[in-house]
């Protein structure tokens, strides 16, 4: 996801409260 840091974090964040562990 090259569009802004904001959706590469969201990305993150999926990635991470799939594992149990949000980030906001």
């Amino acid at each position: 996801v090259s569009l802004s840091p904001v959706a590469e974090k969201k990305v993150t964040d999926t990635a991470a409260g799939d594992g149990g562990q949000s980030r906001s």
